[in-house]
């Protein structure tokens, strides 16, 4: 009988979202860098495109215009953000608010964050697969009637 050799470079538990969720000092990093990003990056188009699923199928990913869209929310634009990308508001507010529970899990030494997600994880799938669906549709609207953004 032959042996079956594992290498496990990392812990399994360092793989997981739950490990992540209970260290909030990383969570409140990664939500601050993208607050602060939104708010110093500006919203000009890139000379290349980046997303891999819309330059395989000419058309765009759900989350296509997500960065453009926080970027619009950091600048105070909430109808262009609206436009770029429908999730991109939502998923602002939602980094905002992981962003205070973090910042409060760290310095009171507390781990509510993990237990909200504990609690409330199902609902958010759901919530986050829609808006992706519903963003989706969205841009495939917008690219099939080459529908412009006003900003008047």
């Amino acid at each position: 009988m032959q042996k079956e050799i594992h290498l496990n470079i990392l812990p399994k538990k360092d793989l997981r979202l739950k490990y992540i969720l209970k260290k909030p000092i990383a969570i409140s990093f990664i939500s601050l860098s993208l607050i602060i990003a939104s708010l110093y990056l500006d919203t000009s188009p890139l000379p290349f495109n980046t997303c891999l699923f819309k330059l395989v199928t000419d058309l765009p990913c759900p989350s296509c215009g997500l960065t453009h869209s926080f970027i619009s929310l950091g600048h105070r634009h909430l109808k262009e953000a609206f436009f770029y990308n429908i999730m991109g508001p939502f998923l602002y507010l939602f980094t905002l608010l992981v962003l205070f529970i973090a910042f409060y899990d760290l310095f009171s030494r507390k781990n509510i964050l993990f237990q909200l997600w504990d609690k409330f994880r199902n609902y958010i799938f759901i919530i986050v697969i829609a808006l992706a669906l519903f963003s989706w549709a969205w841009n495939i609207y917008k690219r099939i009637w080459h529908f412009p953004l006003q900003t008047s």
